[in-house]
């Protein structure tokens, strides 16, 4: 970004007024100046932008985004702000003479050397629409491009250029490439020189190889080498062509000439501008002449006669065509022969017919069964193919689709009053049903004097207009949702589910169909809740988090921690839906600082999140639904005995569901064949990782520091001011740690964040350092939650009053905390947070440092019931997962190694 002195001497070296130089000011500081307000369905993407250190945040996947995306990695874009400023602006209606007050703000601001640009990025449909709508402020140039000259007047007196960009002037293919390299285009280590000369040796004997040739024998080259070279431009590529995702025909040339040659030989079906210079002049062939399609249909000597396409006949000299020709003045008309040849509009009864005929025309002697007449009008229309350029072969396909009456059998008039009944009555909220339109029908081609069309006339009429909006208008979104076309693709450079691994992970919450109980008591405790982390590329389980605690933002990054845990990696993008839990700043934030962009799935459709929705049913029919406990009888609770009610056949508790998860997640999932990849999740995301690049410079150590960074703030402000003598004072208690007793920290803000696993501690960044501050009052209490500490505060509040700050209360407050027992609902929820300490206490995954052993009585009363022994379910025992995860040794193979992933 540009500093104060940087851009003042932009400012000057522009010459820029005082009024513009005030707009991007306020611009750069105040941007966005409104919230993001997608429209529906619009998929919502907060790009962590390491140019402008800050969130940039998009409101459309295939046009805003990109865009920001192209402005990240260009070397001209020195900075870019989204919704930067709000404009009023007075146009005139030049068809009117009215003057316009619009309050327009601009999708971006873009920051260059040679100027400063407000934009505005709209699809072409839409533009369209806008200048139809709008015709004083929209206009199409006789460039293609798109302009709002109003508006580009008004801001050149302030020394700014506007502009409006379609979406068609998106480079999508380059856009998906940029996100593929983006972990290898800012690295210090460029690609070693000897690889580079063994590479441009190779390619300097092949001429052109792809990406998959290199990777495999006799060059057997690195995938994360090959991805250094591309970002560093050291080799010769087709960013704008080709994508990296399909490896097997991205290629690498040896120069830039090779490259444009083979790229032109490959974009043509024939030679290269045959049309200019090439007329064939035979019955069928057609050429323009002053914008007019012309057909000849006979060619007589120095004659020729041809049709218009208005129906018109015209006789040319042939002598006449050829000079025209030469002058450029007609050409042959341009044919896409791959869209020509739609082979799928033709059944294999048409291709047996039309192979049938094509042999009766090759053989010598006349066929007895067909007439000479109907060979002769199947070789005309071959010879009429070949004119245009069409496929001979195809000429021969019967046209039975064609025959018979086409004409319409009602009148224009019945048919527009038909159309009137429908839009008046059909399409509403009242929802009527056809007999009830139809007898409305009835009633008003009687009063205008018309024949009405037959009931099923008038159903085949609503079918045949009706379309999702009209759903929607007649049921609402949901059901209109339910019934929309499946979109699996929308453009070339959004595959379905990503190209690579870790490219995109969703996470999600679902409360599991199943009843555990204590494994203290054997009490029931309810049904947990689940969080998964699914690499959509692969569809591979990357993390987990079993809990009793519903979603919130210390659920996700328990499965971040899992994840990095396991793999020491974040994804390129996480998807989530916009729960409260992915909504917090704090989410936010971490991942800006990790480099990961964070993407939001339109709001009530669930086909965006189809990977891991589905991922929640399959574990449920194939393993929570098989245990004892299993909640599927509730599906019908009315039906449901006391004999048969979960709670009382529950068997389970959280420790042994969770072993049981991550042996269905880590061996019998994970190794089984995906029916949509034809192999198994870990098979794909071995391989992807090895046609994609390890990407070692993403690793992430899990540590001491990345456990407290996945830590909540305190607040949202996240910072607190240190007392010289106290401490730092959070949820009114003051924690305290040695370093705090300084006259340069005394009155100073710093961070702190707290554990929520461990009440009695907070974490405090000093001197770039996190340091651990305990509360005195809290100290020595064990392993107490956030949740257990919270309850504890409003028992205590509902017994004694509010707590305050003196000596009195606070011990009391800690007598209150060793001696109070739970009861009821209370004891219930104290006894689940007892079973997620035990568990994740074991997984080395609960709080940052040990705790101390508390010196305090059970807080749930064991009854006179004797414990119910668990299930051993038929996996590995729990003592087998990897419970020192900080410790493990770091290792290259790890994505290569099949047994690296025992645990996972």
């Amino acid at each position: 970004m540009l500093d104060k002195p940087q851009l003042t001497a932009l400012f000057d070296r522009l010459g820029t007024p005082p009024a513009g130089r005030q707009l991007i000011l306020d611009a750069r500081a105040q941007a966005p100046v409104r919230p993001i307000n997608p429209q529906a369905g619009s998929v919502v993407t907060i790009l962590a932008s390491k140019k402008m250190g800050r969130d940039i945040r998009t409101e459309t996947r295939h046009i805003e985004f990109p865009a920001a995306v192209t402005k990240e990695h260009s070397a001209n874009v020195l900075e870019y702000y989204t919704a930067p400023c709000e404009l009023k602006l007075k146009l005139v209606d030049e068809s009117t003479g009215g003057i316009r007050n619009i309050l327009h703000i601009p999708h971006f601001l873009t920051i260059n050397n040679d100027g400063f640009t407000l934009e505005e990025w709209l699809s072409e449909s839409k533009l369209a629409r806008l200048a139809e709508k709008y015709p004083w402020r929209y206009s199409k140039g006789s460039d293609g491009e798109w302009y709002a000259p109003q508006v580009e007047k008004h801001l050149a007196d302030l020394g700014i250029r506007y502009r409006v960009v379609s979406d068609a002037s998106i480079p999508r293919r380059r856009v998906d490439n940029l996100l593929y390299l983006a972990d290898y285009l800012h690295l210090a280590e460029t690609c070693p020189e000897d690889v580079l000369a063994r590479l441009h040796e190779a390619l300097k004997e092949h001429g052109s190889l792809t990406f998959m040739e290199l990777l495999g024998a006799p060059h057997e080259f690195d995938a994360d080498t090959l991805n250094r070279a591309i970002a560093g431009n050291r080799v010769v590529t087709d960013l704008d062509g080709q994508s990296l995702g399909d490896k097997r025909t991205f290629r690498l040339y040896r120069d830039e000439a090779l490259r444009d040659f083979m790229l032109a030989d490959t974009r043509s079906g024939s030679l290269p501008g045959v049309d200019r210079f090439a007329l064939n002049i035979a019955n069928g062939a057609k050429f323009v002449f002053e914008g007019n399609e012309l057909t000849i249909v006979m060619v007589a000597g120095d004659s020729i006669v041809c049709n218009g396409q208005d129906g018109s006949t015209i006789t040319l000299t042939r002598s006449w065509l050829e000079n025209a020709h030469d002058k450029g003045q007609v050409r042959c008309p341009q044919q896409d022969q791959q869209s020509n040849h739609d082979l799928s509009r033709f059944s294999k009864d048409d291709f047996e017919t039309t192979l049938r005929r094509q042999a009766l025309l090759a053989a010598e002697s006349e066929p007895a069964n067909v007439s000479g007449r109907t060979l002769r009008r199947w070789k005309a229309r071959q010879e009429i193919a070949l004119a245009n350029g069409a496929n001979e072969v195809l000429a021969l396909v019967p046209n039975t689709g064609g025959r018979g009456n086409r004409k319409a059998r009602l009148s224009t008039q019945q048919v527009e009053l038909m159309d009137n009944v429908i839009d008046e009555h059909w399409l509403n909220s009242k929802a009527i049903n056809f007999k009830t339109c139809h007898r409305m029908m009835m009633v008003a081609f009687t009063e205008a004097g018309e024949i009405p069309p037959s009931y099923p006339t008038l159903i085949a009429r609503i079918k045949s207009r009706e379309t999702n909006r009209d759903v929607r208008t007649r049921y609402g979104k949901r059901i209109a949702y339910q019934a929309s076309t499946f979109i699996d693709v929308l453009h070339h450079d959004s595959p379905v589910h990503g190209s690579r691994p870790f490219q995109y992970v969703h996470i999600d919450h679902t409360q599991l169909d199943i009843e555990v109980i204590s494994s203290r008591t054997g009490k029931p405790l309810g049904r947990p809740w689940l969080s998964l982390a699914v690499d959509a590329w692969s569809r591979r389980i990357v993390g987990f988090y079993l809990t009793f605690d519903s979603p919130s933002y210390t659920s996700t990054m328990m499965t971040v921690r899992d994840m990095v845990r396991r793999f020491n990696r974040l994804p390129e993008f996480i998807v989530v839906d916009n729960g409260s839990d992915f909504l917090s700043a704090a989410f936010e934030s971490f991942l800006r600082a990790m480099g990961t962009h964070l993407r939001f799935r339109p709001a009530g459709q669930p086909r965006h999140g189809a990977v891991l929705e589905r991922m929640f049913g399959r574990l449920n029919t194939e393993y929570i639904h098989n245990l004892a406990g299993n909640t599927k009888a509730t599906k019908n609770v009315r039906m449901v005995t006391g004999s048969h009610l979960p709670q009382k056949l529950a068997e389970w508790t959280i420790g042994a569901l969770y072993a049981g998860i991550q042996h269905w997640a880590c061996e019998f999932y994970d190794q089984n064949i995906h029916p949509a990849l034809d192999e198994s999740p870990r098979e794909a995301f071995v391989r992807g990782m090895r046609e994609n690049g390890k990407r070692p410079q993403t690793h992430i150590q899990f540590n001491r520091d990345f456990l407290i960074a996945t830590c909540p703030p305190v607040d949202r402000t996240g910072t607190r001011q240190v007392h010289r003598q106290r401490g730092v004072k959070v949820d009114q208690r003051f924690y305290w740690n040695g370093a705090f007793d300084s006259a340069h920290l005394d009155g100073e803000s710093v961070q702190v964040r707290y554990d929520p696993w461990d009440a009695s501690s907070v974490y405090v960044r000093v001197k770039d350092t996190w340091v651990r501050a305990v509360c005195r009052n809290l100290h020595g209490l064990g392993l107490l939650t956030e949740v257990e500490k919270r309850a504890l505060s409003e028992e205590y509040n509902r017994r004694h009053g509010s707590l305050s700050d003196n000596e009195r209360d606070t011990k009391r407050l800690r007598e209150f905390i060793q001696t109070f027992t739970p009861e009821g609902a209370l004891a219930t929820e104290f006894e689940r947070q007892a079973e997620n300490r035990l568990l994740y206490s074991d997984l080395d995954l609960a709080s940052v440092e040990p705790v101390v052993a508390p010196m305090r009585p059970n807080l749930a009363k064991d009854a006179e019931k004797t414990p119910t022994p668990s299930p051993t379910p038929p996996v590995q025992s729990q003592n087998t997962v990897t419970t020192d995860p900080v410790t493990r040794p770091d290792s290259d193979d790890q994505y290569e190694e099949l047994e690296e992933f025992d645990d996972f």
